[in-house]
């Protein structure tokens, strides 16, 4: 009897749960429609879609995309999300005319998340870093200016990547890629911001445990995210004692080796007075921003190279014909077109959402020729992602095709660019070096090295899988990849 009292309850429950949720999807749609993007039907309010969204973020909005289209409202834990994944929208959300739309809110989520800093002091700080350090930022990463960073990454960088085989001249030797890619970047990055203080050998660890566990620590996931909440710790407490000298002494003289950006930025952060803590953590961002989607961009166009043996081929060969003629490889739209188009193609493939804005005031964007509301107090998010699936733009966009931006006569159509960088005033300071040094560390690797993919499962080769918590800036693997590296003789 208890039994099916308990099946009539829950039945009953069920039913009341499913009533609900249609009623508030028909309400949803017939008002909506009149008002602005609809928003997608939920069941626990608050809550709306989280729990859906927290699973798998891309599968979320690509299910939303394909069933709600190019413009859609999602409720997140509280918050109203309009999410845009048409390219005008993006755009024109990139513009913000009316200037009623800022990125600080989010910014202030990142700046947590990264360097942890106490909530009562994040709007100070990001008004320094705003109009204080930002403008250092654009001047020194400049194409005029940016250099004396990059010249000194790619002289770290060659002796990092021959380091690698310098104990075993002979046969392949097998790595996960990651090793390849990121702790050499690492080491000449850091080198080349910071000087030979940073112990950026002892410190590569624990910033791959702090990158990849960000994503639980933005969702306030602290139980899962605990090693990368110590490790972000370590970090900060390094960088600490690394300006610990120079702080202490007023700064009489500058950190040995440290870059411009890092001393003009400090010798700021000094004068508009921030803490020394305040200030490491300011230089943990610069880490975080300068090598995060560097390293994954790099880990995709690398492994779509090594899956697909002829654009491997294809892309070494450019290399050495480029080598041989001593054309400038930073000019790389003439000497290296496909290499470039590679690069674009990786940034098309492996972006996902990164223009999210808050809406101060009531504002409006422009898509498909229309005006669309954006209420005060909405998140806004542009949904790179889909719009660089686009088929009505690309075709088959779920594809690498290695070429698929090089223009070899004027009968090809010419796609519209990644929209990786963003645009107004908050585009990317650093593009211009990231692009660079992408460039510059396949140069150098592929001219060292014969790359393959290590010995594959029956199945043969296979892209790794997409972790579902690939949310933020560009796509995160699920599965470790080894290659096998060869010194070549040129």
């Amino acid at each position: 009897m208890l039994n099916v009292l308990s099946i009539a309850i829950a039945s009953l429950v069920i039913f009341t749960l499913c009533v609900a949720y249609a009623g508030q999807r028909k309400r949803l749609e017939v008002v909506e429609k009149l008002n602005g993007p609809i928003t997608v039907p939920y069941l626990l309010p608050w809550f709306g879609s989280f729990f859906a969204f927290n699973q798998d973020p891309l599968k979320f909005f690509k299910l939303c995309h394909q069933r709600y289209g190019k413009i859609y409202k999602v409720l997140l834990a509280g918050k109203k999300i309009v999410v845009v994944a048409h390219p005008d929208g993006i755009a024109s959300l990139n513009r913000d005319t009316n200037k009623n739309l800022t990125n600080s809110a989010v910014f202030a989520i990142m700046m947590r998340g990264i360097s942890n800093f106490n909530p009562s002091n994040l709007d100070y700080i990001h008004q320094v870093m705003d109009q204080r350090i930002f403008p250092i930022t654009k001047r020194t990463l400049s194409p005029a200016l940016m250099g004396q960073v990059t010249q000194s990454v790619e002289g770290s960088l060659r002796k990092e990547l021959l380091a690698l085989c310098s104990g075993e001249p002979r046969g392949p030797i097998r790595l996960k890629l990651p090793e390849l890619i990121s702790q050499p970047l690492y080491i000449s990055n850091c080198a080349a911001l910071f000087g030979f203080r940073y112990p950026s050998l002892n410190t590569f660890s624990d910033f791959e445990l702090l990158d990849s566990g960000l994503p639980q620590i933005l969702t306030r996931l602290p139980f899962v995210a605990r090693r990368s909440l110590d490790a972000r710790g370590r970090l900060l407490s390094v960088l600490v004692e690394y300006i610990s000298p120079w702080w202490e002494s007023d700064g009489v003289e500058d950190i040995p080796g440290a870059s411009t950006l890092v001393m003009e930025s400090l010798k700021e952060m000094k004068v508009s007075k921030l803490s020394k803590r305040d200030a490491a953590g300011v230089l943990l961002l610069f880490l975080w921003g300068f090598h995060s989607n560097m390293w994954y961009m790099l880990f995709w166009l690398v492994t779509h190279l090594i899956m697909d043996e002829e654009s491997m081929r294809r892309v070494v060969d450019e290399v050495d014909a480029c080598a041989r003629t001593d054309a400038p490889v930073h000019d790389g739209k003439k000497a290296l077109s496909l290499l470039e188009s590679a690069i674009s193609e990786t940034l098309r493939w492996a972006t996902t959402s990164s223009t999210v804005r808050f809406a101060e005031e009531d504002t409006e964007i422009i898509l498909d020729g229309s005006v669309m509301v954006i209420n005060k107090g909405e998140y806004v998010v542009g949904d790179i992602r889909a719009a660089h699936h686009d088929r009505s733009i690309f075709e088959h966009p779920e594809e690498f095709i290695v070429d698929r931006y090089l223009v070899n006569d004027h009968s090809k159509t010419v796609l519209p660019r990644p929209m990786v960088w963003g645009a107004g005033k908050h585009v990317c300071a650093g593009r211009h070096v990231a692009v660079h040094l992408m460039r510059r560390f396949m140069v150098e690797c592929l001219s060292m090295y014969d790359i393959k993919a290590a010995n594959s499962g029956p199945g043969g080769k296979k892209l790794p899988r997409i972790s579902a918590k690939s949310f933020i800036g560009s796509l995160k693997p699920n599965d470790e990849v080894h290659v096998t590296i060869t010194a070549r003789k040129v």
